[in-house]
């Protein structure tokens, strides 16, 4: 069994920029966790646990899928968090132009994955790339300063424009150092 999910990688220059973040001076007190530069991606769809037979059927799938859908460009939004009201687990950047398509691109997957049983039911998407996991918060005061001052340095990231080109199965490994993501297979899309 391998733990995995589809995804969109994003071009360096933008990886590069996003980890400038975690470089800020002012954190509130609590314990987080920086996503790693490697690691920033736009999930598709978490799978979880799936075997080396499923792996051979979602390939075809994406395959068949990559076949509607026109490579693309995505434009990035806000930052935002989840959720939005109580306790937040994750902070996230958006995307904006493109992510209708985004969307319809992850929905036909999670249909069909659902139709081949790969999948038990179908999530809500909603497009985001994670940069900061919250596990621990002691001052919400403290975290809003936060939050504003992560909003204004992300600004200048606000309308990076970027292609999406293929649909990548990546595998998870989770380890004390953090998850390690490695492609297992890419799907270009249509021209």
């Amino acid at each position: 069994m391998v733990r995995a999910f589809l995804a969109i990688d994003l071009p360096e220059t933008l990886k590069k920029e996003l980890s400038k973040l975690s470089k800020l001076n002012s954190f509130p007190k609590g314990k987080f966790k920086w996503v790693k530069e490697e690691n920033f991606h736009i999930t598709l769809k978490f799978l979880g646990n799936i075997s080396e037979n499923q792996i051979k059927k979602i390939e075809e799938i994406c395959r068949e899928v990559a076949k509607e859908f026109k490579k693309f460009e995505l434009e990035v939004g806000e930052v935002g968090r989840f959720p939005e009201r109580g306790k937040p687990r994750v902070m996230w950047l958006g995307v904006e132009k493109g992510s209708e398509v985004l969307q319809r691109l992850a929905e036909t997957l999670q249909r069909i994955l659902k139709q081949h049983k790969i999948i038990n039911e179908k999530e809500d998407y909603h497009p985001h790339i994670t940069f900061l996991r919250i596990k621990e918060l002691e001052d919400e005061e403290e975290f809003e300063v936060f939050v504003k001052r992560i909003a204004e340095v992300a600004r200048d990231l606000k309308g990076m424009k970027f292609k999406v080109n293929e649909i990548i199965l990546f595998k998870s490994e989770l380890s004390s150092q953090g998850p390690k993501y490695t492609p297992l297979f890419k799907i270009e899309l249509a021209e």
